[in-house]
This record gives structure tokens, sequence and C-alpha cells, in this order.
């Protein structure tokens, strides 16, 4: 019989909040109001991706690559995610804090890839690091 046991690991609820603290972003890149064209709506992403990127760089596992990365990346995706959701014909002028399903969907996708590059490869049997599972026979 075989089991999973949890490795060392930093208390989770830290991480969860450091994570979500992101959140702050949405409100902050959409006070007193902004336009709907094409590039100020790419700025906003850009300026919620930054917040929220530094926010969850912090939260990455210490095992991560370089989580300056993701900080970095972040407004990138963000911008894109705007960019995606103007081009799809979303009423931007509606002035959404959030991009719609179209951006959120290309910025998933992108970001994905990305996590899966920044975050380390795990093996079955052995540990990675802080929060890693490993097998054990029980």
């Amino acid at each position: 019989m075989r089991a999973l046991i949890r490795g060392p690991r930093r208390p989770a609820l830290r991480v969860w909040t450091r994570w979500t603290a992101g959140f702050l972003a949405f409100p902050i890149a959409g006070l007193v109001g902004h336009r709907t064209d094409l590039g100020s709506l790419g700025l906003m992403g850009a300026v919620e991706g930054v917040l929220l990127g530094v926010a969850q760089a912090c939260a990455l596992p210490r095992t991560a690559r370089p989580p300056w990365l993701w900080a970095a990346a972040t407004p990138v995706l963000w911008a894109a995610g705007w960019t995606v959701t103007t081009l799809a014909g979303v009423e931007v002028d509606a002035r959404f804090t959030v991009f719609g399903a179209t951006g959120a969907l290309a910025f998933c996708a992108l970001s994905g890839i990305l996590l899966h590059g920044l975050l380390p490869a795990t093996a079955t049997g052995r540990t990675t690091g802080s929060g890693s599972l490993h097998e054990v026979d029980a």
C-alpha cells in the first residue's frame, strides 16, 4: 500500500493570502475612470498586472525559477487579456474592471504555460521542495 505524505511547507493561509492579495489590482486599476480605447485598456491591464504579479510572485514556492519572471510577465499577460477582449468585440465602453471571457481565456492559457515553466517538475518518490508530495510505503 502506498500513501502520499506532504513534506514541509509554508503555512497555507499565508501563501493563499499573498496570492489573492492581488485582487486589489482590479479596483485600483479601474479608479478615477478610464478610457476604453485599445491603448488605454492595455495600459490598465499592465497596471493590474504589476500589482497582481508582485503579490503573486511573493507567493510562489521557493523552488520556482526566478519569481521575478512571473512579476515581469503578468503585466504583459494582463495587457494581452484586455487586448484580446477589445479585439473580440466585447463592449468595453461599459468600463469593466476585469476583462471578459475571451481575455480570461487568453490570460489563463498564456499564464498556465508560464507557470508550467517556472514551477519545478515533480517525480514520484522524491520531493522537490517545501509543499511537495512524495510516496511512501505504508
